[in-house]
């Protein structure tokens, strides 16, 4: 009994050790890029919300536009920034 447990210790330990292999192998982490001079880093992680569609992504996939007061607004896509400044202009 005793020796039948610790086959099937070894035999999870050694699958366990595989699948992480192989897992590091085919799905590599992305590395981020380097920063850009002045760039701190803090706040890579933010979630923004598009102001036109209201999706929340993150801050570094936005595309950003500054209001007229300087304000950074983020979107999602251009066609939601274009709509956003459509509607804008018309209203303004």
């Amino acid at each position: 009994m005793l020796r039948t447990l610790i086959i099937v210790l070894l035999v999870y330990l050694a699958l366990k050790a595989l699948f992480r292999i192989l897992s590091a192998y085919f799905f590599p982490r992305q590395q981020r890029s380097g920063r850009v001079d002045g760039d701190s880093g803090v706040g890579d992680d933010l979630l923004v919300e598009d102001p036109y569609c209201k999706v929340h992504l993150p801050k570094q996939e936005a595309i950003v536009v500054r209001d007229n007061d300087g304000r950074p607004l983020y979107f999602c896509s251009q066609k939601c920034r274009d709509a956003y400044l459509a509607q804008t202009k018309r209203s303004a």
